[in-house]
């Protein structure tokens, strides 16, 4: 029965981290088909979140930093609060005023900080999980 269950939660533990090495690449493969840098867990120092719903971040993973038809554009996977009341999120962040991103933000929240325009989904839920599929996520970055 031990055995079962270490099995069984080593299984598990290696399933999370092939899904984490997967999606990385996958946004390594995005950050180069769209010409951006791949920074890993470091947000550009200019990026700001403060007064938004993600401005309790505690954590930051799969970075891209780069520009889109001359507007900066850094899109990123985080992890807000700590403990079981924490959430994960897909960001993408626009360097320009959001009016014109009222269009893209469909079913995604659109805030705003400084000069950042931020969108993400909505809390997530059990049909809903926060991280952003990344082909979902290159049709927004292409849309820019």
């Amino acid at each position: 029965m031990v055995i079962a269950l270490c099995i069984g939660a080593l299984s598990g533990v290696l399933a999370v981290i092939a899904y984490q090495r997967k999606r990385s690449a996958h946004f390594k493969a995005l950050a180069s088909r769209f010409g951006f840098m791949y920074l890993g867990n470091a947000l550009p120092k200019s990026l700001t979140v403060s007064g938004t719903d993600i401005a309790n971040l505690s954590s930051v993973w799969n970075v891209i930093d780069g520009e889109r038809q001359g507007v900066r554009v850094v899109a990123f996977d985080c992890k807000i609060g700590t403990g079981k009341g924490s959430r994960r999120r897909t960001v993408i962040a626009v360097q320009r005023p959001d009016e014109g991103l009222r269009y893209l933000a469909g079913n995604l929240e659109l805030h705003r900080s400084n000069d950042w325009s931020l969108l993400y989904g909505p809390r997530a839920s059990m049909i809903q999980p926060g991280l952003m599929p990344v082909t979902e996520l290159s049709g927004y970055i292409e849309a820019l």
